[in-house]
């Protein structure tokens, strides 16, 4: 096979894994500093809180075999188990003990628009406290099809190391608008009216999927409710220099500091997001 062709895969491959990365950050949006709304329980909640605390554990002793054994085939075809090994060693040393964990809540979506797979997915959320990080958030994506045992399909992490916290600087504001629209309830509207836009619903947020001068755009509308609402957050999927990249663009007509948290929580994303797409990279150029 010549150079050509496989450098034009890799590219292909990485695409694919950009686009699987930001709808997997979609779904997660809904945890973007959400309050937890009055609902009805699935009945298979206390299942996967049982399967993805179970499974934090075997992470906090340190069992990456255990733990790998766990994941989804997708997820294994996409890391290897030495790879799985050293992320959990490298976690581990920076995070310490584990002195305390609290379930957040529990996000449920059966067979959402774009998923890698059909079926019910639950995002099971927690804070807890390590050695050496006081404020930790996580949250681990379960899978299950056609009502079979859950399986862990993704696992996200933010954490704050240290004992002291320090206030964040305020983020840098624009004049005017960013999204090519005066206010977020045109832009709203307008993608709702756009042919070929993909729109979906996602425990309140509206996540619409859109082409913007041949690249991938990921809109993402807080609910109501939300501390930053009315806002639009754009994230486009763009190649510069042989590269993929991650343009975001944010409209926000809350107040300063929810608006400031709401862009530094998106910028968290991601940069999780640039990390699997590093790890994938790797891996397909490996092949």
């Amino acid at each position: 096979m010549s150079k050509a062709v496989n450098a034009v895969r890799r590219r292909r491959d990485v695409r694919g894994a950009f686009i699987a990365a930001m709808v997997a950050l979609a779904w997660s949006v809904a945890s973007v500093a959400q309050p937890m709304q009055d609902r009805v329980a699935d009945p298979r909640e206390p299942e996967a809180i049982a399967t993805a605390t179970a499974w934090l554990d075997l992470l906090a002793a340190g069992k990456a075999q255990e733990s790998y054994a766990q994941f989804t085939d997708l997820f294994k075809q996409q890391v290897t188990p030495d790879a799985w090994r050293t992320d959990l060693e490298t976690s581990t040393k920076a995070l310490g003990k584990l002195r305390s964990r609290k379930l957040r809540r529990v996000v449920v979506y059966k067979d959402p628009p774009n998923a890698p797979l059909p079926g019910t997915y639950m995002a099971v959320e927690y804070d807890s406290v390590y050695e050496r990080a006081p404020a930790h958030f996580q949250f681990v994506v379960l899978h299950s099809a056609q009502g079979e045992p859950f399986r862990v399909m993704r696992h996200e992490s933010t954490m704050q190391l240290g004992t002291a916290a320090k206030k964040p600087e305020p983020v840098a504001e624009t004049q005017g608008s960013s999204i090519g629209y005066k206010t977020v309830q045109e832009a709203l509207a307008a993608l709702k009216a756009k042919a070929g836009a993909k729109v979906s619903e996602q425990q309140g947020w509206t996540i619409v999927q859109d082409q913007d001068a041949g690249n991938i755009a990921l809109w993402s509308f807080t609910p109501q409710g939300h501390p930053a609402y009315p806002s639009a957050v754009k994230r486009s999927v763009v190649e510069r220099d042989g590269a993929l990249h991650i343009d975001m663009k944010v409209q926000c007509q809350a107040g300063k500091e929810p608006c400031d948290q709401l862009v530094r929580d998106f910028m968290a994303l991601n940069e999780r997001m640039k990390e699997d797409l590093e790890k994938r990279r790797g891996q397909s150029k490996a092949q």
